[in-house]
């Protein structure tokens, strides 16, 4: 469910830069069924007075004579590239898909390869009852400053769900104008071929504003939406244990793993290296634990981002590895059970302390 209902739909801005006018729009070509594209024009002064460069990306808008949810003609970026022949620049534009062609191609020129789109910044209204009872806030608009947020838009297709839906995501903005304060966003941007417009429900636009929850934030509320105050409480104690837990077991892996790598090393030298690398991994784990407060991450997907950027360096270690040692590995594994199943086992020795085992000492 949404946080809150915008009274109206905040207007969709275009951020990219015009570089030039079309004095001539170029005519719109059919290549094959339901694909179009434009025709080849020479490149117009740019109003910077800068020269053009082959190979650099430029876009124009077409529009077609169908409209939005919301009224507004919809509009497509046509993207273009600079060539240089004879001592002339011209453009040579893109294809782009269509059940009929557009009807006006608009006279500005656009830098870049796609145009970069926000939202204009509203005035949050209260949240609505449902989201301040999950919330338990009784007074007050029910926002926390720069807590993450998005709205629904249609835009490009999405590769991961195949749907053309798309979410703006802002952060809530506590603004101090005048000894008066009000709640507003700070959207970030999209690229889009198509200019974004507002989602229709039931016939009616959808201006809800939702909260951006991932991970253990989405867990948590989904206990709240039941009971209140439960989900910080377990979510919180569940994700801390396992964290402890996760925390412990990468340090041994870690720390074993450079047992192995400097036992060549004088002995002062391998401990010298282990606790080097006991200081790394503890300040890693300070790091991302104060990340979030000191603004280095600014919403919790970056900051899980982060450990899924470390997962993968694991991989691209450990995949080579196996394939190199992979052989050596199933050897000594065979001639193990070998050893079992005939009884030529060493003979038993006294269990080394626990330290030694677990810092790699136990060399019997």
């Amino acid at each position: 469910d949404a946080e809150a209902i915008l009274d109206a739909p905040p207007a969709v801005l275009l951020q990219s830069d015009q570089i030039a006018s079309l004095t001539d729009p170029p005519e719109i070509a059919a290549l094959e069924t339901n694909e179009w594209t434009l025709a080849r024009i020479e490149a117009p002064s740019r109003i910077d007075g800068e020269s053009w460069s082959d190979g650099d990306r430029v876009f124009a808008f077409v529009t077609f004579a169908e409209t939005d949810a919301a009224g507004e003609p919809i509009q497509y970026a046509v993207p273009g590239q600079i060539a240089q022949e004879d001592g002339s620049y011209y453009i040579a534009w893109d294809s782009f898909e269509g059940e009929v062609g557009p009807d006006v191609v608009e006279r500005e020129l656009y830098f870049g390869r796609a145009p970069t789109w926000t939202l204009e910044q509203p005035i949050l209204p209260r949240k609505t009852s449902e989201a301040r009872r999950i919330l338990r806030v009784i007074e007050g608009p029910g926002w926390t400053n720069r807590e993450t947020i998005f709205m629904m838009v249609h835009a490009d297709m999405n590769r991961d769900t195949g749907r053309d839906f798309r979410r703006i995501h802002g952060r809530a903005i506590l603004e101090d104008d005048n000894d008066d304060s009000y709640w507003t966003v700070d959207w970030r941007t999209i690229d889009s071929l198509r200019k974004p417009s507002f989602i229709e429900v039931d016939g009616e636009l959808n201006t809800g504003v939702y909260a951006d929850l991932a991970g253990a934030a989405l867990t948590a509320h989904a206990f709240d939406r039941v009971a209140p105050g439960l989900g910080m409480w377990l979510v919180v104690l569940a994700s801390w244990l396992f964290a402890i837990s996760t925390m412990i077991t990468w340090s041994y892996y870690g720390e074993q793993g450079m047992v192995y790598l400097v036992n060549w090393l004088p002995k002062e030298a391998q401990n010298g290296a282990i606790l080097m690398y006991k200081l790394i991994y503890c300040g890693l784990i300070i790091f991302a634990c104060v990340g979030l407060q000191l603004g280095f991450f600014e919403t919790e997907e970056q900051l899980d981002l982060w450990t899924t950027i470390g997962l993968g360096v694991m991989l691209w270690v450990n995949i080579p590895i196996m394939l190199i040692f992979g052989a050596q590995t199933m050897r000594a594994y065979h001639d193990y059970i070998r050893r079992l199943k005939t009884g030529d086992m060493k003979p038993p020795h006294e269990a080394p302390p626990f330290t030694d085992v677990v810092e790699g000492k136990d060399v019997e």
